[in-house]
This record gives C-alpha cells, sequence and structure tokens, in this order.
C-alpha cells in the first residue's frame, strides 16, 4: 500500500502523468499517499503494548492509540490466567479487538493473560511472557493464576 503511493506520487505529481482513465486531483493523491504512504506505515512500525504490574493495579497502554496508562486496579479483577488463544477466531484478529471472548489488547502471538473482572467481562492481554506475567501479578496482587477460566481454544 505504502509503495503503490510512493509510485503514484511519483508517476502523477512529479512526473505529471496521469494514473488512469479517471486520475484523482494531485491535492488527493498527496493526502493519499500522506496517510498510507507515511502515517500507516510508521503507526505499524511503532505500535507498541506496554504492561506494567504495580502496587496499585496492572497498568498497560497500547501506543501510540493510548497516550496513557490506562489502570486495572486490583479489586476490579476477579481471577487471572495465561493462556493459548486463537486470535482469528477468538478476537477477530490482533490490536484492540472487541470479540465473542470479550476485549483485547495484542500485539502478535497467540500467548497472554485472561482476566476475570468483578462485572463479569473479560479481559485478554497479550504477552509473549504470559506466565511471567500472571505470576508477576499473582506475586503483587495475591490474585493467584485461576484454573477456571483455563485455555480459551
Amino acid at each position: 500500500v505504502a509503495a503503490f503511493n510512493m509510485a503514484a506520487l511519483v508517476w502523477q505529481v512529479v512526473l505529471g502523468h496521469r494514473l488512469g482513465t479517471n486520475p484523482a486531483p494531485d491535492w488527493l493523491v498527496v493526502v493519499m499517499f500522506c496517510a498510507f504512504g507515511l502515517a500507516f506505515p510508521w503507526i505499524m512500525l511503532n505500535i507498541r503494548l506496554v504492561t506494567e504490574v504495580r502496587a496499585n493495579g496492572l497498568a498497560y497502554r497500547f501506543f501510540p492509540f493510548h497516550r496513557d496508562f490506562v489502570l486495572l486496579p486490583w479489586h476490579s479483577i476477579h481471577a487471572q490466567s495465561a493462556v493459548t488463544y486463537h486470535p482469528l477466531r477468538d478476537y477477530g484478529g490482533w490490536g484492540i479487538r472487541y470479540g465473542k471472548s470479550g476485549r483485547a489488547y495484542n500485539v502478535s502471538g497467540d500467548r497472554g493473560v485472561l482476566f476475570t473482572l468483578a462485572n463479569g467481562r473479560t479481559l485478554l492481554i497479550g504477552s509473549r511472557r504470559a506466565e511471567e506475567l500472571s505470576a508477576a501479578i499473582a506475586a503483587v496482587s495475591g490474585i493467584g493464576p485461576g484454573d477456571t477460566q483455563g485455555q480459551t481454544g
């Protein structure tokens, strides 16, 4: 997508050739290049999920979509466990997802910590080191890895 937009910009705006039989105006080609040739690749290269186990709760930040950390207080967590899940089937893919299995924040892979919240909802935080994250949460919060949720897939 980025390469196509770069080629369209060079072909039409720089070289002056028209792209197709019904070409877009030059200003739109420039806007499309800025959005899909620069902004989208920048987002994809800089996307990060940072998770911190703090004394008052679990803090997570999905950069660049969250400006600040989101705090999940310990009292709002009923249970937690490290799980293997199916990103496409359970949540519809990666990113900030709302699926049939609840809400998920994941960047890649198929491992994470599944939280059952006090309100009955579930939240999955993806992690390449899911067992370590679950153990750290248990050590700080006293909420041990629950065996009621188990694996989702």
